[in-house]
């Protein structure tokens, strides 16, 4: 494992430019969608690692994953509240505003191998699902 790190640490700017490309053009295709806000970060100061955006809050998320899914869209769910974890959990602890963001987010697909047209697919099929609402 240590040997597959030191040659892809040897990619590093290759992979971290590819990853930053992508989430620039997620951000230009979904930019005039209203049921959908991308997670902003500064891209000249990090490397992304997932895409987060956040959902209009009449979308179910898991309706719309299953509707991505079958059109051959993975999406993800990332990073669960700590107080909604076992080893946080405190029923007397009320955080109102992560729960109710925290179910409207979703992470769409963004890897190296992934392509400008796949990206471009995924944010087409995205926005027609979202329409539907």
């Amino acid at each position: 494992m240590a040997a597959i790190g030191v040659e892809q640490l040897e990619r590093f700017p290759e992979l971290s430019n590819k990853r930053k490309q992508l989430v620039k053009l997620y951000d230009e295709l979904l930019a005039g969608v209203s049921q959908v806000k991308p997670i902003s970060n500064d891209y000249s100061r990090i490397v992304p690692h997932i895409y987060v955006v956040l959902l209009e809050n009449t979308i179910d998320r898991v309706v719309l994953e299953q509707q991505l899914s079958e059109s051959g869209i993975q999406t993800g769910i990332h990073y669960y509240p700590n107080h909604w974890l076992s080893l946080y959990h405190n029923s007397d602890v009320l955080i109102p505003t992560v729960d109710a963001v925290y179910p409207r987010l979703i992470s769409l697909p963004l890897h190296t191998d992934l392509t400008r047209e796949e990206v471009k697919r995924v944010c087409k099929e995205l926005k027609r699902c979202v329409n539907e609402y």
